[in-house]
């Protein structure tokens, strides 16, 4: 069943003056409903909406935007006067300006002295630093270089970085204690570049670190209590060498954490209320480590028997009573777009009733102006039950609102006393 949208005489006045200076999509959006809607209202009241002629631009209004054009793009001539990136093209191509990226004019013309600087820039610098430099995009550079006759392939990149015998004996020198990017920093090239030239010479590049037979007892001890990637971060080097190292001295590396019983204990307890991800990121690892204890402890990891939560109606309906009354004191702050709530946009609380209802916080905490925002009902129903927001997070939102704007709920009927007492609502039973 569709549900026709009827719009008050005001409404309809206030569409067609928009209609002026914004598209039917956009005036949809701020009345909650679709453009076809939009159009078949202002056909009924006589608005010609099939050719948009709407727009009538003076003749001084042409001649600047055909000069903005050689240096601007339509999207930012159009921000600047108001309109569509499409309604300037329109306007362009009516006037003879072809607006194909053909035959685009260049936006930017370098002076003979900058085209010097970025042709020795490119001697140790990249195009997108240049271009960063200069305010345009690495394309623009590359094409500049490309008509002043320089080869920037990768070959020809390689070329223009020439070490003497002193640079080639220095690198193969640092090689020994230190990374391949942190040789490339020091030389300002790219990693690939000092790859190759100590292959040439002769070096092995694929593993850089050789561990002492101390250092291999260490790694050993530290591996029954920490992770690859913390041994690998104090080593200086990548988690997959400390692995090969590992299993080169027979150790399986597929049992990572062994977790002591006081810590099964506390992770047990800890499921009740985290995710698998949380209680990972506490223990240094990832979930499913998590779930295979759990599971070897009898404990249900699917979503059937996770642990749920009880809901309590009233309180649910409380919650939604609640609102409803915030909302019509509050709504140039809740929905200062002025957007039509029903179909199309819904009024969402960042931290559910669900969740406020678990995390033990009162009803005038969820329904709290600094907890209700409008957005669009899409995106209110895939989002669900989640929260946007932490309990502390809305409290901290609640004393500053309160202190702001005091207490939103003075002068309602909410039929329930309670007390505003150390930035936190208290009922009184």
């Amino acid at each position: 069943m569709t549900i026709k949208i009827q719009f008050s005489k005001k409404q309809t006045k206030d569409i067609i003056k928009l209609y002026e200076t914004t598209s039917c999509r956009e005036i949809g959006d701020i009345y909650g409903c679709s453009e076809t809607t939009i159009r078949s209202e202002l056909n009924r009241n006589g608005v010609n909406t099939s050719k948009k002629n709407y727009i009538n631009f003076s003749t001084k209004q042409t001649k600047d935007i055909i000069k903005l054009y050689e240096t601007k793009s339509c999207r930012e001539i159009g921000k600047k006067y108001g309109y569509s990136d499409e309604t300037i093209r329109k306007l362009l191509r009516e006037n003879g300006i072809n607006t194909s990226d053909k035959y685009r004019t260049r936006r930017i013309v370098f002076t003979n002295s900058e085209i010097k600087d970025i042709l020795k820039l490119y001697k140790t610098t990249s195009l997108r630093e240049i271009a960063k430099k200069y305010c345009c995009s690495r394309y623009v550079i590359r094409n500049l270089l490309n008509n002043t006759g320089i080869n920037i392939s990768d070959r020809g990149r390689f070329s223009r970085i020439k070490f003497n015998e002193k640079q080639i004996g220095d690198i193969i020198r640092l090689y020994n204690d230190n990374t391949l990017t942190e040789i490339a920093e020091k030389y300002s090239c790219s990693l690939p570049i000092i790859r190759d030239l100590l292959i040439d010479e002769g070096i092995d590049t694929t593993r850089n670190i050789k561990f002492t037979n101390s250092e291999i007892k260490v790694i050993k001890r530290l591996y029954k209590t920490k992770t690859l990637r913390e041994i690998a971060e104090k080593y200086g080097c990548s988690f997959p060498i400390i692995r090969d190292l590992l299993i080169a001295e027979g150790i399986d590396t597929t049992n990572v954490i062994k977790f002591s019983k006081k810590q099964i204990k506390d992770i047990i307890k800890l499921y009740k209320t985290k995710s698998l991800t949380e209680i990972g990121e506490k223990y240094a690892c990832s979930g499913d480590p998590i779930r295979k204890l759990l599971r070897e402890n009898g404990i249900d990891t699917s979503d059937s028997g996770r642990f749920t939560r009880i809901e309590d109606p009233e309180f649910k309906g409380l919650c939604r009573r609640l609102t409803d009354s915030i909302i019509n004191r509050n709504a140039n702050k809740i929905n200062p777009r002025k957007y039509v709530i029903g179909k199309y946009y819904h009024i969402d609380h960042k931290l559910s009733i669900s969740d406020g209802s678990y995390l033990g916080l009162t009803v005038l905490d969820i329904a709290h102006p600094c907890n209700l925002r409008t957005i669009q009902a899409k995106t209110n129903l895939k989002k669900g039950s989640s929260s946007s927001l932490t309990k502390q997070e809305l409290l901290n939102k609640i004393k500053v609102w309160n202190k702001d704007y005091g207490d939103p709920f003075e002068g309602i009927n909410v039929n329930i006393k309670y007390k505003y007492k150390y930035g936190r609502y208290r009922i009184i039973k």
